[in-house]
């Protein structure tokens, strides 16, 4: 945690190094040899995206993780591939201090982050803000058989390409009061927004199809948001373990999609399809 790289990096990033724990693409935790993993902070479940929670949580945040695959008897039965527990600290050094860090790749992507923190006396207050732009390609090809007795029949073949773009913005805020070395006040905040465009093009060649051959578009869009804001407690003893913890939670999170489809075959009229939907979800926990 005291390396310029620890701090500036984001969860997801701290928890693929190590070695038991595997972060697949689309941000989800496994254990090696256990299968997916719980995420909890601070000993409580994440709740919302997990996945969005934990790419804004930044290292210098964290006090530690805990990768346990036979959890003890104070976390409750999970039902999945061990628990991943991350810690959060809750006193920083003082004055002010934080990071800010730019990474870029392929087709114009980047992650731009800041994350200043200051302490003062009893007081610690740490925040981070950021914005992102990506871009996915790729092609794929499909073929269709069916299965006969007298071998694999062709039925459609499908040639085509993808480009998903995709742009976020996000905010994270806590202020901490620690009036002793043994008890801790904590308000925390987050928010964050995403925009995502899947393009698919490609041309399918069938006999079923008027013409033999149809062009096809696909195209949708999704907006994302997140929202969380908590108020912690957090007190010790002197004995080691032992502690007592009360919170209030608050998570907002919500889709909206819209996806167009259209077939122009060769030798037909063309046809749309159009779906919209939504999704939320509010949860308050104590």
């Amino acid at each position: 945690r005291d390396t310029a790289e620890a701090r500036s990096a984001s969860v997801p990033d701290i928890l693929a190094r190590i070695p038991s724990v595997e972060v697949q693409a689309d941000g989800s935790v496994r254990l090696i040899g256990a299968g997916a993993a719980t995420v909890l902070i601070d000993g409580r479940r994440v709740n919302g995206d997990p996945a969005q929670v934990l790419r804004n949580l930044q290292g210098s945040q964290i006090e530690r993780v805990e990768v346990m695959t036979n959890p003890g008897a104070q976390f409750p039965a999970q039902g999945t591939g061990g628990i991943v527990n991350i810690i959060t600290r809750r006193n920083a050094q003082t004055g002010l201090g934080g990071s800010a860090t730019a990474n870029g790749g392929s087709y114009g992507s980047y992650d731009l982050r800041i994350a200043p923190t200051y302490g003062s006396g009893n007081w610690t207050l740490t925040g981070n803000v950021g914005t992102g732009h990506g871009e996915r390609r790729a092609r794929f090809e499909r073929e269709r058989y069916t299965l006969t007795p007298g071998g694999p029949v062709l039925d459609s073949s499908e040639a085509g390409r993808d480009r998903q773009t995709y742009t976020y913005y996000y905010g994270t805020g806590s202020a901490s009061y620690r009036p002793t070395d043994h008890r801790s006040f904590t308000l925390s905040g987050t928010a964050s927004h995403g925009d995502s465009t899947l393009v698919r093009t490609s041309v399918i060649d069938a006999a079923a199809l008027p013409g033999g051959s149809a062009d096809q578009l696909s195209n949708t869009r999704q907006t994302f948001d997140y929202r969380q804001l908590g108020l912690d407690y957090r007190g010790t003893t002197a004995k080691p373990g032992e502690a007592l913890t009360a919170s209030v939670q608050y998570t907002g999170f919500g889709v909206d999609g819209d996806t167009l489809f259209s077939a122009d075959p060769a030798a037909g009229p063309a046809t749309l399809f159009r779906q919209v939907a939504s999704f939320s979800e509010e949860n308050w926990t104590g």
